[in-house]
């Protein structure tokens, strides 16, 4: 019997023998990786999060996560609680699914390097197993500017005849290393992309957001004639969706894959970094992500010269296994650095690639070709960011 709360078993069987220990990180945050006994998990991480599996199959078995994620809420106590709250439904969601047993929520709360921790843990216990969950989550020093939190979570699993391990104190010292980095939404998309990612999966979208809706200029063949804008849904940023049909109740829906979210992050009143929702892809391990592509004016002169894309596919096998980041760092138009990373854009792994006339040795999962051309890619969602700033005009504040 598997507990629905952990995915962890799987996992850990693929692991491999325990590294040292050493600093890892994302554009967000960067941590100590736990050293014995643990081993980097072989699916491919979603951005903002860090995964490692214990090794010892013959005693309890962890699953150890650090996340970056948005954090609404009124105030910070109220995101944190959001938080909290919406992993305790989850635990609850598994106990009914797996029929366990779950113990009560013991909470437990400390502040560590100028973040305040307030998490809780529950041991469960079903059929020959027993598990227990903790979390850990702490609100961005800087909220409410950057409305963000980090988790900690920590899976155990003890099955029948492996020895029990407490792997608490492994968890509470990645959790102790934990310094938030980068200027979020105040940077370049190096440091922006992450955030925007945050901010705009972090929306609460039902059927009772109303978006304002315009047209998408005057030739009436256009294939998607409307752009619906929500301002400041998307946290620090407003949501937009585009639709082929006039809308009749000018209400979102929120399973459009047609989506994405845009900010303005100098206060000039028009939109300079946009997300754009591209659905769902596989991953390395087997696992499957939603994944987006985060373009930025940088330059702020109404064009693009930045951007992130999340289906990197290094061997071609259909799978995403690497980010890229391209820029275009003398604004002619045309990417002229391309970085490959997996978890941050400035990580010792990451690896710069070969660039010549704006286009880029890579491969995208999908794609048979190993050169990539974002030129046209860049000039037609420029348009789509003309597009929507009318709309932000046109709609008012």
């Amino acid at each position: 019997m598997r507990f629905s709360v952990s995915v962890l078993l799987l996992l850990a069987a693929c692991a491999l023998p325990a590294h040292a220990a050493s600093k890892v990180a994302t554009d967000a945050f960067e941590v100590i990786a736990p050293a014995k006994d643990w081993k980097r998990a072989p699916a491919f991480d979603p951005p903002g999060r860090l995964t490692w599996n214990s090794t010892d199959m013959k005693q309890t078995q962890g699953q150890l996560r650090v996340t970056f994620e948005g954090a609404p809420g009124e105030d910070a106590n109220h995101a944190l609680q959001r938080i909290l709250e919406l992993e305790k439904a989850r635990i609850r969601d598994g106990e009914r699914q797996s029929n366990a047993e779950r113990g009560p929520f013991s909470s437990d709360s400390m502040v560590v390097g100028g973040l305040k921790w307030v998490g809780f843990h529950v041991d469960i216990h079903g059929g020959n197993r027993t598990g227990a969950v903790t979390r850990w989550v702490a609100i961005h020093p800087d909220f409410p500017r950057r409305r963000r939190a980090f988790m900690v979570a920590l899976d155990e699993e003890t099955p029948q005849g492996a020895r029990s391990a407490d792997r608490s104190a492994e968890a509470i010292d990645v959790l102790r290393s934990l310094v938030p980095r980068g200027m979020g939404l105040a940077g370049g998309i190096a440091d922006a992309w992450l955030d925007a990612r945050a901010a705009a999966f972090a929306a609460h979208l039902d059927t009772t957001t109303k978006l304002c809706w315009r047209s998408r200029g005057t030739d009436e063949s256009t294939r998607h004639p409307w752009i619906g804008l929500g301002k400041g849904i998307a946290l620090e940023g407003d949501f937009w969706q585009m639709s082929d049909l006039t809308p009749t109740d000018s209400v979102v829906d929120a399973a459009s894959a047609d989506y994405g979210a845009a900010f303005d992050r100098n206060g000039d009143g028009k939109a300079d970094l946009v997300l754009m929702n591209r659905g769902i892809v596989s991953a390395r391990g087997g696992v499957v992500l939603p994944y987006a592509a985060v373009l930025a004016d940088d330059d702020f002169d109404g064009r693009f010269d930045g951007l992130v894309v999340e289906n990197g596919d290094t061997d071609g096998d259909g799978r995403a296994d690497h980010r890229l980041l391209v820029l275009d760092t003398n604004h002619d138009g045309e990417p002229d650095q391309a970085i490959r990373f997996e978890d941050a854009t400035f990580e010792k792994a990451a690896k710069k690639l070969k660039v010549e006339g704006g286009v880029i040795s890579d491969r995208l999962v999908g794609s048979t070709a190993n050169l990539v051309d974002f030129r046209s890619n860049w000039r037609d969602n420029g348009s789509m960011l003309a597009e929507i700033n009318r709309v932000r005009t046109d709609c008012g504040r």
